[in-house]
């Protein structure tokens, strides 16, 4: 079985228009900025911790029994905090690639040359 789940990306000001606060120091008047909120990178931890929960479930419910995760480095390593340990027990390859504008067969092309170099070095 193969799913793709993909992450909607809206432009920033659909996510979000705060501007950045301010911060009185603890001493005197002083004002700084804050760091102004990435609502993208808020999106994305939010889709990838959802897909985290996906997955769990559907191990829980037997319909996976291995998986091979590919996505972007950054949201891999987010994912991979997400993840269950019966999930990652189940994880047979990681693939640290960003293939978001290719087309399906592109990617099947990609991670078929991929997995047969991983069984090789194996």
């Amino acid at each position: 079985m193969r799913q793709t789940f993909e992450h909607p990306d809206p432009p920033a000001h659909e996510l979000g228009t705060d501007k950045p606060g301010r911060v009185f120091a603890s001493v005197g008047a002083r004002r700084a900025a804050m760091e102004s909120t990435d609502f993208h990178e808020l999106a994305e931890e939010d889709f990838l911790k959802g897909l985290a929960a996906h997955l769990k479930r559907e191990v829980t419910e037997h319909r996976i029994g291995a998986l091979v995760l590919v996505a972007p480095p950054r949201a891999l390593a987010t994912l991979r905090r997400s993840l269950k340990p019966s999930v990652h027990k189940i994880v047979l390859h990681e693939v640290e690639r960003d293939y978001v504008h290719m087309p399906m067969y592109e990617i099947e092309q990609h991670l078929t040359k991929h997995l047969a170099g991983d069984k090789k070095r194996s």
